[in-house]
């Protein structure tokens, strides 16, 4: 019994000698490590581009011109023709005032005038006549130079008689008060039966084929327009439409309250749908950048709170930080950090950082030239 129980306590010994040899011969197991993960991306290279920086504002619509109607005499109004409100045409009648004394002086210096005529007629007559008698040695010459002196005299009176007509004329005409120009009547403060005072305003119209934009700037766009640019106008009120205007004016001082500085803008208004008050959505043209580097607004992200991009050099993504000055709706205008031949990471960028390597997915071969 004791001979059994020993062959099985050495045969388990030399079982678990022959086990753990083996196990100290086994090579130690390899740490696989895994491949570096590919990123998709796609991409563009960058090209320098001439670029017209566009500045855009709000802005309110108000009348080009304002005309101020008045007299400078005094006079009763017989008639008003129009309302406020009223669409008016250059050369339309407004105002009627009271013409019956200037019709009776103008009758009284044309009666005057006819009397002056014909006697510069007869002093003409005579001239001529005593003229021929003195060349024939028939009258004196201080005969002569009376008739002379009665001729000159009588063509004083004429011009005088006729200078008194023409102003009558005018004055009669002024009773009937016209339209300088096409527009709006927006006051109308004269009424038939009063009597107007000299400079007292009877009426104020608005021109209306032309009308102005009135928007602000701040110091850092004011030096980037110039008078006669073009600009081009939205108003929201006539859905669909955009205007071309020019600027007519820029601030020369900010405003104290905003800092910022009044651009004005010249709007043609033909179809008279803009009218002042009306809000406007301006975009105005500024300086021209050449050899300018434009990257889309999308290929700029967040890292770290600050605005970064990713260009690819030999495979891998690289960081880069480019100073940025302007920026229209999706591109922005790169001063520096970027270049010309940069292949820009523009697409698949939300997972990127510095060092990842990646693979084009979709190049092209540039970015779109501005234009």
């Amino acid at each position: 019994m004791q001979n059994t129980i020993g062959k099985c306590f050495s045969l388990a010994s030399a079982f678990l000698m022959v086990v753990v040899v083996s196990c100290e011969d086994r090579p130690p197991a390899r740490e696989e490590v895994p491949e570096p993960r590919i990123a998709g991306v796609e991409t563009r290279i960058l090209q320098e581009q001439t670029w017209k920086e566009t500045i855009s504002a709000f802005g309110v619509f108000d009348a080009a011109k304002e005309i101020v109607i008045t007299t400078d005499f005094s006079e009763r109004v017989e008639k008003v023709h129009v309302e406020e409100g009223d669409r008016i045409q250059a050369g339309q009648l407004l105002i009627e005032l009271d013409r019956r004394k200037q019709q009776l002086r103008l009758a009284r210096y044309r009666t005057s005038l006819k009397e002056a005529k014909a006697t510069l007629a007869n002093a003409q007559t005579t001239l001529k006549r005593e003229e021929a008698l003195f060349a024939g040695r028939n009258i004196s010459k201080s005969r002569l130079e009376q008739t002379q002196l009665a001729f000159k005299t009588a063509r004083a009176r004429y011009e005088e008689a006729l200078a008194a007509v023409q102003l009558a004329e005018r004055e009669l005409a002024d009773r009937k008060i016209t339209s300088p120009a096409s527009g709006q009547v927006v006051k109308r403060a004269a009424e038939a039966g009063e009597t107007v005072s000299p400079g007292a305003t009877l009426m104020v119209l608005q021109v209306v084929d032309a009308v102005r934009v009135i928007t602000y700037v701040t110091e850092k766009d004011i030096n980037h327009l110039r008078l006669g640019s073009e600009a081009t106008v939205i108003a929201p009120a006539v859905p669909g439409r955009t205007y071309t205007a020019r600027i007519e004016s820029i601030g020369s001082k900010a405003d104290p309250d905003t800092g910022t500085f009044a651009i004005k803008l010249a709007v043609s208004n033909n179809e008279g749908l803009l009218r002042p008050g009306m809000t406007a959505r301006v975009s105005l043209q500024g300086l021209t950048y050449r050899n300018a580097i434009l990257i889309p607004d999308d290929a700029l992200v967040d890292r770290n709170r600050r605005r970064v991009a990713f260009k690819i050099v030999e495979g891998v993504a690289v960081q880069v930080e480019p100073v940025v000055a302007l920026s229209t709706i999706d591109q922005v205008h790169v001063l520096s950090g970027l270049q010309a031949g940069d292949r820009l990471i523009v697409g698949g960028i939300e997972n990127i950082a510095d060092g990842t390597p990646v693979r084009m997915i979709d190049a092209d071969s540039a970015l779109d030239t501005a234009s």
